[in-house]
Parts: C-alpha cells; structure tokens; sequence
C-alpha cells in the first residue's frame, strides 16, 4: 500500500480560536481541502506567542505556543522573523514530512537558513509580487513617518526599508532556487517568481472558493448600455486598485452610463 504524502501548512496566523481576521478561514479550509485529496494526508500548524499551551484547533489542525519576542528597542522585526523561523524550523524537524508549504512574503536570512536546512522540501505559495509589495507599504509607511535627525529615525529607516529590500534582492533568489516549487494565484505572478531564479518551478494555483450552490445567484443581464459595479473589500488595502478604478471612471468619455 502506497505512503499518504505527507504534508505540513505552516502559517503564522496566530491563536486561532480567538482571532477574527479572515484569512484564518481561508488557511484551515485549505488544510480540510488537502485532506481531501486522495493519497495526501496534511497537518495545519500556526505559531502563537498569544497562547498558554499548544491545542489542538481539530484533528488536523495544530496551533504551537512559541516565546514572546523580547521588546528591542530598535529590529524588532528583525528578531521578530527569526524566531519565528528558527521555530518552524524545529517543528519541522521534529515531525516526518514530504513537504512543507507557507506563504512566501519577503526574503530573510532566516528563512534562507531554514530551507539550506529543508532542501527541496519546502514549496511557498505566492499571492503578490513581494518586492513590489514590500516597496509599496515602506511607501505608505513613509508617508506618515516625520523626518527627524534622532538616531531613531536612521535605525527604522535601515530596518524598514533598506534590509527588507536587500534582502528579498540578495537572499531571494537563493531561496527560491533551494526550494522544491512553487505556485502562484495568477500567471504574471507565476512567470515573474520564476525569472527570479532559472531552477525555480513556478505552477499557477488560482484562488477560489468552498463552493456551496444554494449561496451562488446567477447575475443579472447585461443591458450594453448601463454597466453598475460592485466591490466588495474585507479592508482598505492599496494594492486592491480601487484608486485605479475610480480614475478610470473620472477618465471615462464614452456613451456607456
């Protein structure tokens, strides 16, 4: 008889049963989906400094107390990352897998020593262009940040902005070339990730739905002549493109209302 796949979905989503941020639902159906799948046996597994024991959220999904990060002053989201790493690192090491699949959000050192660890057993799922992103939220963050002569305001600068970006250029195509694949939600996601590095399988995943019937409503016809948008958004983010949107129908000169 053929071995289950054996694959862990790691995430830092934090506890839980207490969380309320909508993304959390979408990494747990995604572990139901897998176990679903013949042939695969996946174990969900989130990292929390917010707990007091590790529990069992179900039978296929686990949530690991980690250390709080002591309070630095100045990187913490330096040390922030590397515990972090070093802890799914030791997960991983503690428990026999085939695969170890998590989102891929911004290269690190740490998490280039993590997959020289796991070698070709590590597969990222890619949901944006990560140094795009990255640059577009140093931005955002820029904007609201007075400048100021205190050593303070160099410090932030070097974490927020200048390693992020030189380590996602140095370390990123390292990492990615240690890694056993990938995938992405759409095809330019998925040609860019791969022209980061030559040996890099990059496959399109698209995201989708726990589809339920009775919750679907066929939409209403389209006249040609009156065009009415919705959209829905769980929060403001910027790289939703409503700002796009919306000057694009100030631009607008044609006969369609």
């Amino acid at each position: 008889m053929t071995k289950p796949l054996k694959i862990i979905f790691a995430s830092f989503i934090g506890d839980v049963i207490h969380t309320t941020k909508g993304f959390v639902k979408k990494d747990l159906e995604k572990v139901e989906a897998l176990n679903n799948v013949d042939g695969v046996s996946c174990l969900g597994v989130s990292f929390s400094d917010e707990i007091e024991n590790d529990y069992y959220y179900s039978d296929n999904f686990f949530v690991k107390k980690i250390p709080k990060s002591k309070r630095h002053k100045f990187f913490g989201s330096w040390y922030q990352n590397i515990l972090e790493f070093k802890n799914l690192s030791s997960f991983l090491d503690a428990n026999n897998f085939d695969v170890a699949l998590f989102r891929y959000v911004i290269a690190s050192r740490s998490l280039y020593k993590l997959i020289k660890r796991h070698k070709n057993k590590i597969i990222f799922e890619h949901n944006c262009f990560e140094y795009e992103e990255e640059l577009l939220g140093i931005t955002n963050r820029r904007k609201e940040l007075k400048f100021s002569l205190k050593p303070g305001y160099f410090f932030y600068y070097l974490e927020g902005k200048v390693w992020p970006l030189f380590c996602e250029k140095y370390y990123g195509p390292k990492i990615r070339s240690l890694a056993k694949a990938g995938f992405s939600v759409t095809k330019e996601i998925a040609i860019h990730e791969q022209s980061l590095s030559k040996n890099y399988k990059n496959l399109v995943v698209t995201n989708g739905i726990k589809y339920n019937s009775s919750l679907l409503q066929n939409p209403p016809l389209y006249n040609g002549r009156e065009l009415n948008l919705f959209m829905l958004l769980g929060t403001g983010a910027p790289w939703h493109g409503v700002d796009r949107l919306l000057r694009g129908l100030v631009n607008y000169k044609g006969k369609l209302k």
